[in-house]
């Protein structure tokens, strides 16, 4: 080998040791990728999933938090159909629920859903546990003192009033336990699958129903009826996105059948999906039942366009 090959050879091996580790690593492109959830026996878990990292990044129960704070928004658990009345006497003076109209937040803004306003004050029905018993009834304001959040609750019978002070940027706070919540953030999944409540509109009829679907972390999705196999690049870069949207998948990919007893998956439905980070897929729902036969396991498969 000659000098010069020598040298090439060289050069190349240095840029390659000082700018490999900078170059982006994008997911690989692959055949669809189907997942299985698993949603626990009583059907209440809620699995966090990652398109970008092809993996479950975590799960959790609904008891696990109350509130998940960051410096845009503060939202109740809506994994657990919390129940919200703002009142407007004082906190000492407020000691019961009478006359308070309460609300899951569902309609009261599509962009705004499940979120309360710093420094107003609320009572709040805190849902129920897994065996379907009342986690109580709570007085609660939240504000903001220089990067801190100043977190003021009590029980509704009582003047008695408790201050905790929590500082961070993007964390789920579980009030009674005075913890931060080991849950994924919205920025490290991209959709959540659980039993939710949402506001429903069925021909003339409106209320809300406790569902079991599908909602956004920081990805933004669009339902279409485009058929699946033939959805591309093009369909997702000419779509129009709302990232607040956060219920945009939901539940509505399945309905249940009088005829056959069961639940079936809207053939016609698929879903274009864009990631904060950029990379845009396709999914679709495929099945709602385990291999036992129990609803409320939902398989989907998405790919990478």
């Amino acid at each position: 080998m000659n000098l010069k090959s020598k040298l090439v050879i060289i050069i190349s091996l240095f840029f390659a040791a000082c700018f490999s580790k900078e170059d982006p690593i994008e997911p690989k492109l692959r055949l669809n990728q189907s997942v299985e959830l698993d949603a626990g026996e009583s059907r209440t878990e809620i699995n966090f999933y990652s398109l970008e990292r092809d993996e479950l990044v975590g799960k959790a129960n609904p008891e696990d938090w109350d509130l998940y704070i960051t410096p845009s928004k503060i939202q109740i658990n809506y994994f657990r159909s919390i129940r919200v009345a703002p009142f407007a006497k004082e906190w000492h003076n407020q000691l019961d629920t009478v006359g308070l109209a309460f609300s899951y937040l569902t309609d009261k803004n599509p962009n705004r859903m499940w979120e309360i306003d710093l420094d107003s004050t609320y009572v709040l029905d805190m849902g129920f546990d897994s065996e379907f018993k009342p986690m109580g009834i709570i007085k609660l304001k939240v504000s903001k003192v220089g990067s801190d959040y100043k977190i003021q609750y009590g029980p509704i019978e009582s003047a008695f009033e408790l201050v905790e002070t929590v500082s961070g940027t993007d964390f789920y706070y579980h009030i009674n336990d005075k913890v931060k919540a080991d849950v994924p953030t919205e920025s490290e999944y991209d959709v959540a699958f659980g039993k939710y409540t949402e506001f429903v509109v069925i021909g003339e009829e409106e209320a809300d129903y406790l569902v079991l679907g599908a909602l956004l972390g920081s990805a933004s999705a669009i339902p279409t009826t485009i058929p699946f196999d033939e959805i591309t690049t093009l369909d997702i870069d000419t779509a129009s996105f709302n990232k607040n949207k956060k219920n945009a998948i939901g539940w509505d990919w399945k309905a249940y059948s009088l005829d056959k007893g069961a639940y079936e998956i809207d053939q016609d439905k698929s879903y274009l999906i864009k990631t904060d980070a950029g990379f845009k897929y396709k999914l679709r729902f495929v099945n709602f039942y385990n291999n036992k036969g129990v609803s409320g396991h939902p398989t989907f498969e998405y790919k990478l366009l």
